[in-house]
């Protein structure tokens, strides 16, 4: 039967982000988030990239991994938001005797909360509920879990325009998954660090 997979942790830190954002000065301006504000975003985890191992005498293995991440928030209020989170990380590893693929994805339905450093850059908090998936396959043969755990976020934002911002973000999703009729259960947690744009009507 095949393990369950630890998380992919995607090398980030929100202590080393939020440190860096308590360095920024806060002017007199701001960028206040109005209410009726839509925000749809998109980014990459940085976790885009494919390896080809081989040494001397052994198999040769390649693997690929993919991930991104859709945002959209709707501001009800003056800086008060609610959001919907999509998330996908897909890895393959390919050997001669046969590939493993995992594909997790997260939905995390929640609140944010924009906080005007000055009148360019905004400071996003966001928490939610995630609901959480995984499949795992061997040469045909898969298993899947599914569980639900709780994910909160920062987010830097720097405006480029008065419609478009560029978007540096960390985020921790702790969740459980599990399968019943295999009796299979697992804790995780998620570090993921993100690069992206957004835009806003």
């Amino acid at each position: 039967m095949p393990t369950i997979p630890m998380s992919n942790l995607n090398r980030a830190m929100l202590a080393t982000i939020a440190g860096t954002l308590m360095a920024v000065a806060m002017p007199s301006q701001a960028r206040d988030m109005a209410a009726g504000t839509t925000e749809v975003g998109g980014s990459s985890q940085l976790g885009v990239n494919a390896n080809i191992v081989k040494v001397n005498g052994l198999e040769s293995t390649k693997t690929r991994t993919t991930a991104f991440q859709i945002n959209a928030r709707h501001y009800l209020k003056d800086d008060i938001a609610l959001g919907l989170n999509f998330s996908r990380n897909n890895s393959v590893i390919e050997g001669d005797d046969g590939s493993l693929s995992n594909t997790t994805y997260t939905i995390a339905p929640g609140l944010a909360i924009n906080t005007s450093l000055n009148e360019q850059v905004s400071l996003i908090m966001h928490a939610g509920l995630s609901i959480n998936g995984l499949r795992q396959a061997f040469d045909g043969d898969a298993i899947s879990l599914s569980g639900k755990g709780v994910l909160v976020g920062l987010e830097l934002q720097s405006f480029v325009s008065e419609s478009a911002a560029l978007t540096v973000g960390a985020s921790l999703n702790r969740y459980r998954l599990e399968n019943e009729e295999l009796g299979l259960s697992s804790r995780l947690t998620d570090r993921n660090f993100n690069l992206g744009v957004s835009l806003f009507f």
